[in-house]
């Protein structure tokens, strides 16, 4: 606990500025601020963040409907300054403010839109001492464009202001020699043309070299300069430090005239196998920055002694990216290798140990060069088929690893488009995050040695879990390692561990070619629960074993069909299933420091029970099926207690049987997350948080998780009392016996009810039994609460009639039972009086007025069979009857 302390306090050091409720750029209380220009960075994503500021700032814009990426500047003089965006996606608009939007006072100072790849905005004039901000958005039309990845520069415009915006050339390679070129890539920042001024270098703090720049800048191009004179770099395993300046009197930017990078002259190797485990040297290998505008390198060779990578796989030593705790924000960089000649090798392969670590949007991919590291090309992709390789989700645009592998593994690929290529190199490149820092990534035991005759492995196995499934076909992918290509051969499966299923396949798999393959024999996967699942190939003289088997977990969920749903985890875990990277859900009884007690009861979910939550965690705890076909109007209700301290706990649903996730809902919905998408920080005890499922009524197959992301150590959150419910409508009948009534509820989806018999007196019971004093019409009012606190109310009349009133000489009504008409006759009554007729429920269904005959005759040969209350009202009083339609 003490080293996680001092983990949180090294970042704040660093110049991390975690918010306890959000990340850096989210909004004006948490920008990212930019404390001094040129300002130059790479990586960004408005990806994970909200619309907080929206199309009724600058000039009412389409371009501020997607999610906000904030900056904060505030100017230490007066100056004009010019804004660049690379790497952006389409319809991307990027606006300056003078305050935050939300201020009365805001001002929009400058902006573009309809940007696509690249975009600037140029000579905007800003105030010393003023707050900016610069708002990076989009067009979201129809949902379809929430967010862009992008690049950004800001400098500010003088007359003259030329820079060195980094190196093309040399290369770490192993084909430097005695005329090595030195390539520049330069860029005009000021408002005057650049020309006729002195360019400078030196190798390892020797003699300058100076040459004229023959180029002509115009304000805001760029150009490559390579130096005439060419340096001498031909001793193999040299490390050559080259340092480049300008002198352009009246330059009034000094910071950005000078740049400084090393190369070294690799070694090759041309025997194989090829092992590298380091315990000597750093083998060979070396390090560096893909820009040198960026944040430097921190990969190191030795041994690893943070909290998460805290040894190599083998011996002591390993690439580390920070022996001892977190990359660089921002970093962009690589380890490179030396030249390998495969000009012998017929199908070579790569394998190496790996253990990565990273923050969310950070990837660490594998790359080749065969052009002297001039051009790097990606090495596979993710589900290509071999061991371990790439997992980046979709979200991320960039292939490679991704999250947390939670300790050494082996990864594998193939290099058959690499055999007989006479120079390779190789290189591993974190491209890191601008709002992150993460330990990263390792990598040990580095080889590459020619694929076996014999070697048939089983990489993937393709199931389905979900909702009450039975008897599943097991599929597998299964590829030939191998030289030698195989004709019929055994696979096998096991179910958590119980008697292989083993099948003979009578086909044929060429070497290097990945083949589907689907048993015969069905898992019986019926017993709601989760599984293990473990496929491997049978392959007799099979000289590579890791790459055998494969595994695969699911989980069949029960289906809830009846509602209200409502667990409170007391008689058991509920059918949940925790799954993710560093997963520290558990069921039972809390007694952490922090959350320490259920919500109700003793039991309830949490992010371990007796501590803080894994580092670097990105979890989910996801509900059982829930079938809502039935359902008009469905809502969500659960207790939840929150302790983090940058990310949080979010929602999602999906109706697809898990293949799609969507979060529910915004901070802007009642009773629900505190900040933006999620619940961050401390809710200091259980709260209850509700929102409506309507949008998915009437829907079959709906799931429902809880995903939990959070990088640093802490208490973490806790679930309990999930109820969902459906609207409640209220509803009841009566039977009368004289002057006692029976009421029967008829409501749906009720949990409580309250009568109010009209005569000043009240029931909570469900079918109370009510005795009246006497005739009358009573209105009767019915209010139905369900599980989740929603309510109904429904009001009716009723008539109770004495028997004795229904005998009046006065008034004679027949025939009685009527099949057609009915004859009012009355001889005492000399005025008009009205006539309705009732039903059994009290509802009015006919009503007329008798304009003084002594019989009315009315037609009820369309009325429906049954019994009716006949009112004859008078202007000193009225008569009630019973009437029998047949």
């Amino acid at each position: 606990m003490k080293r996680n302390l001092l983990r949180l306090i090294l970042l704040l050091l660093i110049g991390c500025s975690y918010s306890s409720i959000a990340q850096p750029g989210k909004d004006c209380a948490n920008p990212y601020m930019i404390t001094s220009i040129p300002f130059t960075e790479a990586g960004f994503t408005t990806a994970g963040f909200v619309n907080d500021y929206t199309s009724s700032i600058c000039n009412e814009n389409n371009y501020l409907l997607g999610n906000d990426f904030v900056f904060q500047f505030i100017p230490s003089a007066d100056m004009n300054i010019r804004i660049e965006l690379t790497g952006i996606g389409y319809g991307v608009g990027a606006f300056v403010l003078k305050r935050c939007p939300s201020d009365p006072l805001s001002e929009c100072v400058a902006f573009e839109i309809e940007g696509s790849t690249a975009m600037t905005v140029n000579n905007v004039n800003v105030i010393k001492d003023s707050v900016y901000y610069i708002i990076i958005d989009t067009w979201n039309f129809a949902g379809f464009n929430p967010s862009t990845t992008f690049d950004i520069n800001i400098y500010e415009i003088h007359p003259k202001d030329v820079w060195i915006k980094g190196f093309n050339k040399p290369f770490s390679t192993c084909d430097m020699d005695e005329t090595t070129p030195i390539n520049l890539d330069l860029m005009n920042l000021g408002s005057d043309t650049a020309s006729n001024f002195q360019i400078y270098y030196s190798i390892n703090g020797g003699a300058p070299h100076g040459e004229n720049m023959p180029i002509v800048l115009v304000p805001g191009d760029s150009e490559f300069y390579g130096f005439w004179v060419q340096p001498d770099m031909s001793i193999p395993g040299e490390i050559y430090c080259v340092k480049v300046w300008i002198d352009f009197p009246g330059d009034a930017v000094q910071t950005n005239d000078t740049i400084e990078r090393c190369f070294k002259h690799m070694g090759w190797v041309n025997s194989f196998p090829y092992f590298e485990s380091f315990e000597i040297d750093s083998g060979g290998w070396f390090t560096s920055n893909t820009n040198s505008s960026f944040s430097l390198s921190s990969w190191q060779c030795g041994i690893p002694d943070a909290d998460t990578i805290n040894t190599a796989s083998d011996g002591n030593y390993a690439w580390v990216t920070n022996l001892t705790g977190f990359n660089n924000f921002h970093e962009f960089s690589y380890v490179v290798s030396p030249c390998f000649d495969f000009s012998t090798l017929v199908s070579p392969i790569v394998e190496f140990d790996i253990w990565y670590a990273t923050a969310e949007i950070d990837v660490v991919n594998f790359e080749y060069s065969t052009d002297g590291g001039q051009n790097w090309d990606l090495l596979g992709d993710v589900g290509d088929g071999w061991f371990n390789w790439y997992n980046t989700p979709v979200t991320l645009a960039s292939k490679g690893w991704n999250g947390s592998s939670l300790q050494w593994v082996t990864a594998i690929h193939g290099l058959s488009e690499l055999a007989g290529v006479p120079q390779v190199q190789f290189r591993f490149h974190l491209e890191g995050s601008s709002t992150e820092v993460s330990e990263g990534f390792a990598f040990d035991n580095f080889k590459i040695y020619e694929s076996p005759s014999d070697d048939l492995g089983v990489i993937n196995i393709d199931m389905l879990g979900g909702c009450g499934i039975d008897l599943v076909p097991v599929t597998v992918s299964v590829v030939n390692y191998g030289l030698l290509d195989k004709d019929g051969f055994y696979l096998a499966y096991e179910i958590n561990g119980g008697t292989p299923v083993s099948e003979f396949f009578d086909t044929l798999i060429i070497s290097q070619d990945t083949l589907i393959l689907t048993f015969t024999s069905l898992a019986d996967l019926s017993t709601n629960g989760q599984y293990n699942l473990t496929a491997y190939s049978q392959l007799p003289g099979d000289e590579e074993s890791i790459n055998d088997t494969a595994r695969f977990s699911l989980y069949n969920f029960k289906s809830v069909n009846e509602f209200p749903y409502y667990e409170d985890f007391e008689s058991g875990d509920g059918g949940y299933f925790t799954s993710g990277l560093n997963s520290s859900w558990e069921w039972g009884t809390p007694a952490d420091s922090v959350i320490t007690h259920a919500a109700s009861g003793s039991n309830c979910w949490v992010t371990n029970l007796t501590g803080y939550h894994s580092l670097m965690e990105n979890s989910y705890l996801t509900l059982p099926c829930f079938d809502f076909s039935t359902l008009s109007d469905p809502e969500i209700n659960f207790n939840i207690w929150y302790e983090t301290i940058i990310m949080g706990l979010q929602f999602e649903i999906s109706q697809d049987e898990g293949n799609t996730w969507t979060t529910l809902g915004h901070m802007s919905d009642p009773d629900w997350y505190n900040s933006g998408y999620a619940w961050v920080g401390s809710s200091g005890d259980w709260i209850n948080v509700k929102h409506s499922l309507t949008a998915y009524a009437g829907i079959s197959t709906v799931q429902i998780r809880l995903k939990f992301y959070e990088d640093i150590s802490s208490t973490g959150v806790g679930i309990d009392d999930i109820m969902i419910c459906d609207t409640p409508v209220a509803g009841f009948e009566y039977t009368p016996d004289n002057f006692q009534v029976a009421f029967t509820d008829t409501s749906n989806h009720a949990f409580s009810w309250h009568w109010d018999f009209g005569d000043g007196t009240f029931s909570d019971e469900q079918n109370p039994v009510h005795d009246y004093a006497g005739a009358d019409t009573f209105k009767i009012t019915l209010v139905v609460t369900n599980l989740c606190g929603r309510t109904d109310t429904l009001k009716s009349d009723i008539i109770l009639v004495s028997i004795d009133d229904l005998i009046n000489s006065k008034v004679r009504i027949y025939p009685n039972p009527v099949k057609d008409v009915i004859v009012i006759s009355q001889t005492a009554y000399s005025e008009n009086y009205q006539i309705e007729i009732f039903n059994e429920t009290g509802e009015l269904v006919w009503a007329g007025t008798n304009n003084q005959q002594t019989e009315f005759r009315l037609n009820m040969e369309d009325f429906a069979p049954g019994l009716y209350i006949l009112k004859l009202r008078f202007k000193d009083g009225y008569g009630l009857w019973k009437v029998t339609k047949q």
